[in-house]
């Protein structure tokens, strides 16, 4: 999943695709390389075949794998801001206080 990087036309279609989760195959850039790596998944209609296996009704939604992939290459999330803004602005106000009150004594 690391390796993966999506174009902007791909982006583009996955933003729209956030506010429309029924939308065609032909709308969606790139489908069958994002089939393949699971960000589409198809929508079943309620209807079962002979063999019992849902049947598709032609359109796709954002799959498990696209929301990991926002996730993982977000960067404004809880873990970055706490271990690379509010630690070291938390130790470089207490070594100043400890500073000032050991040179002050």
């Amino acid at each position: 999943m690391n390796n993966f990087i999506l174009t902007r036309k791909e982006r583009r279609c996955f933003y729209r695709m956030r506010f429309c989760s029924h939308t065609p195959e032909s709308k969606i850039y790139n489908f069958h390389v994002l089939y393949e790596h699971d960000f589409v998944k198809p929508n079943y209609t309620s209807e079962r075949d002979a063999f019992n296996a849902p049947i598709t009704d032609g359109t796709y939604r954002l799959g498990d794998s696209y929301w990991r992939y926002v996730e993982e290459h977000r960067w404004f999330n809880g873990e970055f801001v706490i271990r690379n803004i509010i630690v070291p602005v938390v130790v470089g106000v207490l070594s100043v206080l400890i500073t000032r009150y050991l040179v002050g004594s």
